[in-house]
């Protein structure tokens, strides 16, 4: 069973918590002031740490890139090599592992 006095505590601590917001907010001048003031300060203090972030961003962007590239290349090869040794053989790849198993 769930308590309910637990959840009427927990909603209790919610709704002091949003009270003191709330005086917090009108204590400054109301809701279109605190989210210029709140906005301009977490502008200041997450600025170095978003710009550092969207520059890993675009780091590993290119790192994506770059390891494709290579994936690509290495499979053409992988393609290449294939089908020469079935051509100097004269069989599949696959003929040529089951008889290496066998």
């Amino acid at each position: 069973m769930v308590d309910s006095d637990s959840y009427k505590s927990m909603i209790d601590v919610a709704t002091s918590g949003i009270t003191l917001f709330a005086n917090f907010i009108e204590s400054i001048g109301g809701g279109g002031n605190a989210l210029l003031m709140l906005g301009s300060i977490f502008a200041q203090v997450f600025s170095g740490v978003i710009s550092k972030e969207i520059n890993n961003v675009i780091i590993n962007m290119q790192n994506v890139k770059y390891n494709a590239e290579i994936i690509q290349d290495t499979i053409t090869t992988l393609n290449s090599m294939t089908k020469d040794l079935s051509a100097v053989n004269g069989t599949s790849i696959a003929t040529e592992r089951l008889n290496q198993v066998k």
